[in-house]
């Protein structure tokens, strides 16, 4: 980690070198206040340190996280939520027009051992997606019946270097359709 010299408070002592702390925090804040359904995301700075630099190297990293509680409904759902996150990504692959995709079994701590993946691009690790882990589950003291929580975090300053599309302009339209109510 980097250390601030002259941090405003406790929390804010280091730099973050992942986003999935804060994530989890808006779980918890999230689920005490009875939402039990509901997906966040959040797209920032992450700070390492850097061998012989004064100053750390910046990278721009995604991080997205998907929370439900596993309880009876009439109508179920019986995807199972890694699957409903690894398709939002392969989604997100396809519009950036990114290929040579693999994914590798995960050794992040935080992570299911036998949920989680590495997620590859051209043989080159950009971020991880998996369960989160049922051991650190109650470390987390989310007051609720089976939680599932599925994180994704990925390196945007790596992933984006793979990215095959140019951006794509359109003007917007100088007269725009009006619907009046009549």
């Amino acid at each position: 980690t980097v250390h601030v010299q002259n941090p405003l408070s406790e929390d804010g002592a280091v730099m973050r070198t992942c986003l999935l702390p804060s994530l989890l925090r808006n779980v918890i804040t999230n689920v005490s206040q009875g939402i039990r359904e509901f997906k966040l995301f959040e797209q920032s700075r992450v700070f390492l340190p850097c061998q012989g630099q004064l100053l750390p190297k910046e990278y721009e990293h995604f991080a997205a996280l998907l929370y439900r509680e596993k309880l009876k409904k009439l109508y179920p759902d019986n995807t199972h939520d890694f699957f409903k996150m690894k398709g939002v990504l392969e989604d997100f692959f396809a519009d950036m027009h990114i290929t040579d995709v693999a994914y590798q079994r995960s050794a992040e701590p935080y992570l299911h051992p036998g949920q989680s993946a590495d997620v590859m691009v051209a043989g080159e690790r950009i971020g991880s997606l998996g369960v989160f882990s049922p051991l650190l589950m109650n470390d987390l003291e989310i007051k609720s019946q089976n939680p599932s929580i599925v994180l994704l975090e990925l390196d945007l300053t790596v992933l984006l270097s793979h990215s095959g599309k140019e951006p794509c302009y359109r003007s917007i339209i100088r007269f725009p359709f009006v619907d009046r109510d009549t």
